[in-house]
């Protein structure tokens, strides 16, 4: 299994609407790609910071090949959005994993 790995630390002024453009708008996003299986979507509870919040969302998927074609075809695109949408009040960072047996 691998995993796509987005890393967001998002302004609190606007952490509401960034979780539900999230679950609403971005993960199905992700999801109508059909190169996922799966995703989780998590809050990082420690180091707190007062004035952001950082969420972390994995991306499961059985092929290298359909990870690289996320970041190829769609990855770019779908920051863009992003960016459009929430200007500087997120950053991000992506990472790769796979799992060990």
């Amino acid at each position: 299994m691998f995993v796509y790995n987005l890393t967001v630390k998002v302004d609190n002024i606007v952490l509401h609407n960034w979780i539900q453009w999230l679950r609403e708008e971005y993960i199905p996003e992700i999801m109508a790609t059909n190169l996922f299986a799966e995703t989780r979507f998590f809050k990082l509870l420690e180091p707190h910071d007062s004035e952001a919040s950082t969420f972390i969302l994995q991306c499961a998927t059985d092929s290298k090949d359909k990870y690289d074609e996320y970041i190829t075809d769609h990855s770019n695109i779908l920051a863009q959005k992003a960016f459009e949408r929430w200007g500087h009040n997120f950053v991000s960072f992506e990472t790769f994993m796979q799992t060990v047996h």
